[in-house]
């Protein structure tokens, strides 16, 4: 998806991804990650999302990163005393290894609800290249994504199948799948388009 479309969304408020609460996903497997307290964790497409609040309660720093600068001006005038939360305006296809938190040798903690599932097919080969390239050996991946058949136009969010994650990522990331769930779909867009149900994947990726 191309930078402008993003922006215009955000300029628009047609934002359905951004949360009012913190994810319920997230709130029922976090107790299940063990992760070093000093590790940073990487946010990527993070808008505002309060899911980033969730980790900074509990005094874990926190990294994100998103091309609307929008979002990211509110969040930090709405919270300028969390001195855990770090937010960047960039593209996450041109971070590099020698950006904070990526330092070889050091693990990390990535939450990617909203990321993945944020771009079409065409650009996730890109997308996993970048996953690959990015995150530190023993790094920890919480990984939330949706599927559906039949509605390529209705993306996004976009459906990424169990099959291409571990074509695309299982040489270089242990993958385990904790829980899948259909659930009704609560995107109005889609529901329009005759999508009436989604299902909700949820991951655990350790590089390797």
């Amino acid at each position: 998806m191309k930078k402008e479309f993003w922006l215009e969304k955000w300029t628009s408020g047609l934002t359905p991804w951004n949360q009012q609460e913190v994810n319920e996903a997230l709130r029922k497997w976090w107790p299940k990650i063990q992760i070093e307290q000093e590790r940073e964790v990487f946010v990527p497409c993070c808008g505002k999302s309060i899911d980033l609040l969730y980790f900074t309660q509990m005094k874990l720093s926190v990294f994100g990163v998103d091309l609307a600068e929008q979002p990211l001006v509110e969040f930090r005038d709405e919270q300028r005393q969390n001195k855990y939360l770090n937010l960047r305006c960039e593209d996450f296809f041109k971070l590099t290894v020698t950006d904070r938190p990526f330092f070889p040798g050091r693990p990390i903690f990535v939450y990617d609800r909203a990321s993945l599932i944020a771009f079409p097919p065409e650009m996730r080969r890109k997308y996993y290249d970048q996953m690959i390239s990015l995150y530190p050996p023993s790094s920890t991946i919480l990984l939330l994504t949706i599927e559906y058949d039949g509605f390529i136009e209705a993306g996004p969010p976009f459906s990424v199948p169990e099959s291409e994650i571990r074509s695309s990522l299982e040489s270089h990331f242990a993958i385990e799948k904790w829980e899948e769930e259909i659930s009704a779909n609560t995107n109005q867009r889609q529901f329009a388009l005759g999508l009436k149900e989604t299902k909700k994947v949820v991951y655990k990726l350790e590089r390797k």
